[in-house]
């Protein structure tokens, strides 16, 4: 009877463990479960951490595209008006040799470049290349004045091309600043005595 007695008892122990040793398994299981999904979302917050990375990547890069494009555009016209200069003075009018020879990258490329750099949208690229390309003119044109290359009966047309640049202002979404800035370089231009 008392093998009896103790092998019920050793029978009941091991009911009583097994419920215990399975709620270790099971708790054991449960915590690999959750450092896996922990390990899981940190993979998930890294890979979003460099998909916002790329993103301001790509940003840098489409702003330094845009200024090398404003870049070369000036370049372009810089060797146009280089040529026009020197090789084709009285084939081409007056006007359009000012713009080509330097107003368009003394005061509209940079303009461009700048507006560029400052992620400034359609909206005010294209009233700064209005007033850029009427700038540019007008100081080519005060230049050739003074230099004895355009005839006295166009200082008139110096006033008219700095009116025209200041008007293009305008209608820009301009920081009061930045637009009073430019009128006053406008400004620089008209007073200047041929």
């Amino acid at each position: 009877m008392r093998h009896s007695i103790i092998a019920i008892a050793l029978a009941a122990a091991l009911v009583a463990a097994a419920p215990v040793q399975a709620q270790r398994a099971s708790l054991a299981d449960r915590v690999a479960a959750l450092e896996q999904q922990a390990a899981n979302n940190q993979g998930n917050v890294d890979l979003l951490n460099q998909v916002t990375a790329l993103k301001s990547e790509v940003a840098a890069l489409r702003a330094q595209l845009e200024e090398l494009q404003h870049q070369n555009e000036q370049f372009r016209q810089s060797s146009r008006s280089q040529y026009l200069d020197l090789a084709a003075r009285d084939r081409t009018p007056r006007d359009r040799l000012a713009t080509l020879k330097t107003g368009s990258y003394t005061v509209e490329g940079p303009l461009l470049v700048g507006s560029a750099l400052a992620g400034a949208g359609p909206a005010i690229e294209g009233p700064l290349r209005v007033f850029g390309r009427h700038l540019g003119e007008a100081f080519q044109l005060r230049d050739d004045l003074e230099d004895g290359d355009a005839p006295p009966s166009e200082a008139g047309r110096l006033d008219e091309l700095v009116d025209h640049a200041v008007a293009a202002l305008e209608d820009a979404s301009l920081e009061p600043r930045a637009a009073r800035a430019l009128i006053a370089i406008a400004g620089s231009i008209r007073k200047a005595e041929p």
